[in-house]
């Protein structure tokens, strides 16, 4: 009987104690999932694995959400890997860059925490791993 394959998402989340949430969480889903807390640790995954999917929390502290993209972008294998932003941080505040978010940094969803739950966010995860 062939092993059924599980999608890898790497998620971008500074806090640890969500960070842990997340992991049993979505390992429940059976999702493949690698945490990195700060964006260098996301660049050594993804130089080790090229995720399904990324989930990015944009207020990191060692960078902004945003480097990292502009990072993660400048690797041609990793151009076309859907990212979804997870953020603490309102789509409000960056009325003026979702363009940039969604046209150069190929952003495929800016999800608020305060108003979408993790089974929001898996639901969007199944989505756009259905369709890739």
């Amino acid at each position: 009987m062939p092993e059924i394959s599980t999608s890898k998402v790497l998620i971008l989340e500074p806090d640890y104690l969500l960070s842990k949430i997340y992991l049993d969480f979505f390992s429940n889903e059976e999702f493949d999932v690698e945490i990195a807390n700060n964006a260098q640790k996301a660049i050594n995954i993804v130089d080790r694995i090229i995720p399904d999917l990324i989930v990015v929390e944009i207020q990191l502290t060692d960078h902004s959400g945003v480097e990292f993209l502009y990072e993660l972008r400048s690797y041609k294998d990793l151009q076309q890997v859907p990212v979804i932003i997870y953020s603490v941080i309102p789509a409000c505040e960056f009325k003026d860059s979702m363009e940039i978010f969604l046209r150069d940094l190929n952003v495929s969803l800016y999800l608020e925490k305060e108003t979408n739950t993790l089974q929001d966010l898996a639901d969007e995860l199944n989505k756009f791993l259905r369709i890739t």
